[in-house]
């Protein structure tokens, strides 16, 4: 009989260790807990996705603006002007060129004497991008207005404007 009763007392609550149950609560606050985390590091992922493509969107952006607004700056003769087309006789690396800048397509292209053409910028939502003044005869400020909307955030509409006024006409 005492041996009965030695061995009960060996598989009481008194042993150390853990419940299948206690392991069942633990484990299920843990998973929760897991999966609150990963849902914020999915979103800060996300997030930081957006905010590239847009710096990215910018930079290309003002690159494209600074390039246009520079050779239309040093321009000596604009030979032709619509509002998706500049064409002119500009100053690059110190010799005159003529060059021609044109948006069709969502692209931004740099065309020069000999042919070469040049995407400088993708994703162009507005075809309008050249305002000249006076609108008749040879101008002598040319507005640029540059809009594209970034790949990974289609509802932020990016725009950059800038009034040229000719030096060299």
């Amino acid at each position: 009989m005492r041996q009965t009763l030695f061995r009960s007392q060996r598989t009481s609550a008194s042993d150390d260790g853990f419940t299948i149950v206690e392991l069942t609560v633990t484990v299920s606050i843990f998973a929760i807990v897991i999966a609150a985390l990963l849902g914020i590091f999915i979103s800060v992922q996300r997030s930081q996705a957006y905010v590239t493509d847009r710096s990215e969107s910018m930079d290309g952006l003002r690159i494209a603006m600074d390039r246009v607004s520079k050779e239309v700056r040093q321009a000596t003769a604009v030979t032709s002007q619509s509002t998706t087309a500049i064409s002119m006789t500009t100053f690059v690396g110190g010799s005159a060129e003529a060059l021609t800048w044109s948006v069709s397509g969502g692209e931004l292209r740099r065309t020069d004497e000999w042919g070469l053409t040049q995407i400088v910028l993708r994703d162009v939502t507005n075809t309008d991008v050249f305002t000249y003044t006076p609108a008749t005869g040879p101008p002598l400020v040319v507005a640029v207005r540059l809009e594209m909307r970034p790949a990974q955030s289609p509802n932020i509409l990016l725009e950059l404007t800038s009034e040229i006024r000719l030096r060299n006409g």
